[in-house]
Protein backbone atom coordinates (compact mmCIF):
# COMPACT_ATOMS: atom_id res chain seq x y z
CA UNK A 1 0.00 0.00 0.00
CA UNK A 2 2.73 2.25 0.56
CA UNK A 3 4.10 2.22 -2.80
CA UNK A 4 0.74 2.97 -4.09
CA UNK A 5 0.40 5.96 -2.21
CA UNK A 6 3.68 7.26 -2.61
CA UNK A 7 3.40 6.90 -6.34
CA UNK A 8 0.00 9.08 -5.78
CA UNK A 9 -2.19 6.17 -7.74
CA UNK A 10 -5.72 7.24 -6.56
CA UNK A 11 -4.70 9.56 -3.97
CA UNK A 12 -6.17 13.36 -3.44
CA UNK A 13 -4.02 15.55 -0.85
CA UNK A 14 -6.68 17.04 1.41
CA UNK A 15 -4.71 18.90 3.96
CA UNK A 16 -0.94 19.79 4.80
CA UNK A 17 -0.12 20.64 8.75
CA UNK A 18 2.42 22.82 9.60
CA UNK A 19 5.25 20.16 9.92
CA UNK A 20 5.16 18.91 6.48
CA UNK A 21 3.02 16.69 7.10
CA UNK A 22 0.51 15.69 4.66
CA UNK A 23 -3.21 14.11 4.65
CA UNK A 24 -4.76 11.76 1.72
CA UNK A 25 -7.86 10.59 0.73
CA UNK A 26 -7.22 7.32 -0.96
CA UNK A 27 -8.80 4.11 -1.98
CA UNK A 28 -6.18 1.48 -1.34
CA UNK A 29 -7.99 -1.13 -2.83
CA UNK A 30 -10.28 -1.82 -5.32
CA UNK A 31 -14.21 -1.92 -3.92
CA UNK A 32 -13.16 -0.70 -0.55
CA UNK A 33 -13.99 2.89 0.38
CA UNK A 34 -11.28 5.37 0.55
CA UNK A 35 -9.86 6.44 3.91
CA UNK A 36 -7.38 9.28 4.73
CA UNK A 37 -4.38 8.85 5.26
CA UNK A 38 -1.44 10.51 7.38
CA UNK A 39 2.51 10.95 6.26
CA UNK A 40 4.43 12.18 9.33
CA UNK A 41 7.47 13.84 9.75
CA UNK A 42 7.87 11.91 12.68
CA UNK A 43 8.31 8.61 10.87
CA UNK A 44 8.37 9.41 7.21
CA UNK A 45 5.30 6.49 6.70
CA UNK A 46 2.06 6.58 5.63
CA UNK A 47 -0.55 5.35 8.19
CA UNK A 48 -4.40 4.71 7.33
CA UNK A 49 -6.45 6.56 9.73
CA UNK A 50 -9.23 3.92 8.86
CA UNK A 51 -11.97 6.88 8.47
CA UNK A 52 -13.72 8.24 5.66
CA UNK A 53 -13.23 11.54 4.49
CA UNK A 54 -16.14 13.38 6.26
CA UNK A 55 -15.41 11.41 9.38
CA UNK A 56 -11.76 12.65 9.38
CA UNK A 57 -12.94 15.95 8.57
CA UNK A 58 -15.32 16.04 11.61
CA UNK A 59 -12.86 14.28 14.06
CA UNK A 60 -10.48 17.25 13.56
CA UNK A 61 -12.67 19.78 13.98
CA UNK A 62 -14.47 18.59 17.07
CA UNK A 63 -10.69 18.04 18.92
CA UNK A 64 -9.11 15.21 17.39
CA UNK A 65 -5.68 17.29 16.97
CA UNK A 66 -4.77 17.78 20.00
CA UNK A 67 -4.12 13.72 21.23
CA UNK A 68 -2.88 13.43 17.34
CA UNK A 69 0.02 16.26 17.19
CA UNK A 70 0.83 15.09 21.14
CA UNK A 71 5.01 14.02 19.56
CA UNK A 72 4.89 16.92 17.62
CA UNK A 73 4.55 19.56 19.82
CA UNK A 74 6.76 21.86 22.25
CA UNK A 75 6.75 24.38 24.73
CA UNK A 76 5.18 27.80 23.26
CA UNK A 77 4.30 25.97 20.03
CA UNK A 78 1.19 28.07 19.86
CA UNK A 79 2.97 31.38 19.48
CA UNK A 80 5.48 30.11 17.04
CA UNK A 81 2.85 28.73 14.89
CA UNK A 82 1.01 31.60 14.76
CA UNK A 83 3.47 33.24 13.19
CA UNK A 84 3.78 31.11 10.27
CA UNK A 85 2.41 32.04 7.26
CA UNK A 86 -0.28 29.91 5.55
CA UNK A 87 2.34 28.70 2.37
CA UNK A 88 5.21 27.83 4.78
CA UNK A 89 6.51 24.83 7.03
CA UNK A 90 8.24 24.76 10.55
CA UNK A 91 11.73 22.77 9.01
CA UNK A 92 13.37 21.41 12.59
CA UNK A 93 16.73 20.52 12.42
CA UNK A 94 17.74 17.24 13.09
CA UNK A 95 14.96 16.82 11.53
CA UNK A 96 11.46 14.44 13.78
CA UNK A 97 12.31 11.65 12.28
CA UNK A 98 15.79 11.21 13.49
CA UNK A 99 16.25 10.60 17.03
CA UNK A 100 17.76 13.31 18.31
CA UNK A 101 14.70 15.23 16.78
CA UNK A 102 11.95 13.74 18.53
CA UNK A 103 12.68 16.25 21.41
CA UNK A 104 11.32 19.22 19.40
CA UNK A 105 11.75 21.72 22.53
CA UNK A 106 15.56 21.17 21.86
CA UNK A 107 15.86 21.70 18.00
CA UNK A 108 16.28 24.27 15.82
CA UNK A 109 13.41 25.65 13.96
CA UNK A 110 12.44 27.98 11.52
CA UNK A 111 9.88 28.74 8.76
CA UNK A 112 10.61 27.68 5.27
CA UNK A 113 7.94 27.28 1.89
CA UNK A 114 5.54 24.51 2.87
CA UNK A 115 6.14 23.46 -0.43
CA UNK A 116 10.15 22.60 0.30
CA UNK A 117 9.42 21.20 3.72
CA UNK A 118 6.91 18.75 2.12
CA UNK A 119 9.68 17.96 -0.20
CA UNK A 120 12.29 17.21 1.81
CA UNK A 121 10.53 14.89 4.11
CA UNK A 122 9.16 12.87 1.07
CA UNK A 123 12.67 13.01 -0.45
CA UNK A 124 14.31 11.66 2.86
CA UNK A 125 11.75 8.63 3.25
CA UNK A 126 12.91 8.09 -0.21
CA UNK A 127 16.33 7.67 0.31
CA UNK A 128 15.90 6.03 3.18
CA UNK A 129 13.96 3.20 1.47
CA UNK A 130 10.78 4.23 3.34
CA UNK A 131 8.93 4.29 0.15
Amino acid sequence: MAAEIAQGVGRLIVAFDVMGGQFAWLQAEPAVRPTVHYFGPEDLAWQDLELGYGDWLEAMLAGALAGFYEGLRWPGWEAEVANVAVDQGISSWPPPWTREGKDLSAVSRKPIPLAELVSAHQDAARQLGFL
